[in-house]
């Protein structure tokens, strides 16, 4: 009998355990769930032609996503949103730059509540001069995905406005109302995938030595949330065009990490060591890939300088020696991108 009284608490312990390990999403988060792999497709009424837009979480870290946001009519961008506290919150955005850099811990540049506990009718919060309150728990809704019981949110604008929007439990905003001086745009919910990744375009340069140029190809990096960006990109830096243009790494050569430095304009590219046992092709050839090295990093990055190690050590390769903490500058070559046959 004690045999089995022993098993059976170190079942049940193994049980909680498991639980523990596995917590129980809160009610905010549930309205609000930050959430891999998973895209939100949004048809925008309310221009004079109808737009969408779509976001996707490129990195979740701890209580915080990254969000890559495109919409018709707007440029995108990217935010960041933190789930704790008891609110969400919009604690960064940056609509200059549109890449798969992670920036769930750079320094928050906003501060902007989106939703907050207790998630009661009733329930105020201000951010500057706006008033937001939850004024329903069950508003029927109706969206293009489907039709819906929400929790809905009204913010008075400084200019007077009531915008709505409409929260359901599992998948998030399903709707927003903005009415404005020049009307009212109308989002609404219309793809929810949850086995999505992102397609990050990039632009590559190749160096072809039979014509002595450099061509410019248009790809798309295809990532999962968290995904590793390195090992994504390595794919397309060793394959190069059917065009007899040269790969930008040598087969069996990966990049090992990168940093970006947005004060500094600058990012750090860190080769695998065994670039030092690559076939030395010569300076001509070398000093041409290495421009389109830097150049596709650089532009997709959009920075203006890319520095290059090899193993954590100074850059060598064949004539190619650069000095400790050197950068190499990107140039301008939009008259390529213009003028790009493979995108």
């Amino acid at each position: 009998m004690k045999l089995r009284i022993i098993t059976l608490l170190a079942f049940v312990s193994l049980i909680l355990g498991a639980c523990a390990q596995q917590p129980t999403p809160s009610e905010l988060e549930r309205f609000f769930p930050l959430l891999p792999n998973t895209m939100y497709i949004y048809e925008v009424e309310g221009f004079d032609e109808p737009g969408l837009r779509t976001i996707f979480n490129t990195y979740i870290r701890g209580d915080r996503a990254q969000r890559m946001v495109h919409a018709t009519h707007f440029p995108p961008s990217t935010e960041v949103i933190s789930v704790s506290g008891g609110e969400v919150r919009l604690i960064f955005g940056d609509p200059h730059h549109y890449t798969l850099e992670d920036l769930t811990e750079a320094e928050p540049n906003l501060d902007i509540i989106i939703l907050r506990e207790p998630l009661e009718v009733g329930t105020r919060w201000n951010n500057g001069a706006e008033t937001s309150e939850i004024t329903s728990l069950a508003a029927p809704v109706s969206t293009p995905f489907g039709d819906f019981e929400a929790l809905q949110v009204t913010t008075t604008t400084a200019a007077g406005f009531m915008e709505r929007y409409y929260y359901v439990q599992d998948i998030g905003l399903v709707k927003s109302v903005h009415p404005g001086e020049r009307g009212t745009l109308t989002v609404l919910l219309s793809q929810f995938s949850q086995e999505a990744t992102a397609s990050i375009p990039i632009h590559l340069f190749f160096p072809n030595p039979y014509t002595s140029s450099i061509e410019a190809e248009l790809r798309y990096l295809i990532v999962p949330t968290n995904g590793d960006l390195a090992e994504h990109l390595n794919a397309e830096l060793h394959a190069p065009p059917q065009t007899g243009a040269l790969a930008l790494l040598p087969e069996g050569v990966n990049i090992s990490s990168i940093y970006v430095y947005r004060g500094q304009h600058l990012a750090h590219v860190d080769i695998s060591q065994n670039l030092a046992q690559a076939p030395n092709m010569g300076d001509g050839i070398i000093g041409n890939i290495l421009i389109g090295l830097v150049n596709t990093i650089g532009h997709f990055y959009e920075v203006a300088y890319v520095a290059l190690t090899m193993g954590g050590q100074p850059f060598s390769w064949g004539p190619i020696e650069l000095a400790p903490g050197e950068a190499l500058q990107v140039d301008d070559l939009s008259h390529l991108l213009s003028a790009n046959v493979s995108g």
